[in-house]
């Protein structure tokens, strides 16, 4: 809990720091956390990423005050040409695999998250699991990454969210109203 509120407090010391345009970067293990933009993604953005020699993992979310976060994962490797259509993919974790379906953007695939809560829950996989893999439908793999520093960087990633657009991440996700913890009867 110390560690969340020294990265918590740390964060919000850079980001008063920093004038709009910058990009803050943080490093941990094998995995960097950001503010900034990408070429598939216009808007100043929240990003934790990892790579693998050749290929790139991106979690990016987008705060917006009038609406949800936009949330996209981007696979990214420069000897890829993959045309501007739907793709089936899976992610294998240490004990699951997630079943996905994004779009060939060139030498990209991107995945955008219409279901917040789906990826939060995707991140958490992401923070505690040791390793992924990035398969084809088929289960060919294409790359493996290594988590180590994953939980650190996807807590940046919630509290860069927080900071800019006022709200924790995991607030803007749809709850059941009729949950114990929040059901008002």
């Amino acid at each position: 809990m110390k560690l969340f509120h020294l990265m918590t407090f740390g964060l919000a010391a850079i980001l008063a720091a920093q004038p709009a345009s910058a990009q803050v970067s943080q490093s941990f293990q094998d995995w960097e956390f950001r503010i900034g933009t990408m070429d598939n993604i216009a808007d100043t953005s929240c990003i934790a990423s990892t790579r693998t020699a050749r290929t790139g993992f991106f979690l990016v979310v987008t705060p917006s005050r009038e609406s949800k976060p936009d949330a996209h994962i981007i696979f990214e490797n420069s000897q890829w040409d993959i045309p501007r259509q739907r793709l089936d993919y899976r992610i294998r974790f240490d004990q699951n695999t997630w079943r996905m379906q994004g779009r060939g953007r060139g030498p990209a695939v991107v995945t955008g998250w219409s279901d917040l809560e789906n990826f939060l829950d995707f991140m958490e996989d992401v923070a505690s699991n040791q390793g992924m893999v990035l398969m084809t439908q088929d289960e060919d793999q294409l790359a493996a990454f290594s988590l180590a520093g994953s939980r650190d960087a996807t807590i940046a990633i919630e509290d860069c969210v927080g900071q800019l657009n006022g709200v924790p991440l995991s607030s803007n996700a749809s709850r059941n109203p009729f949950d114990a913890g929040t059901n008002p009867f």
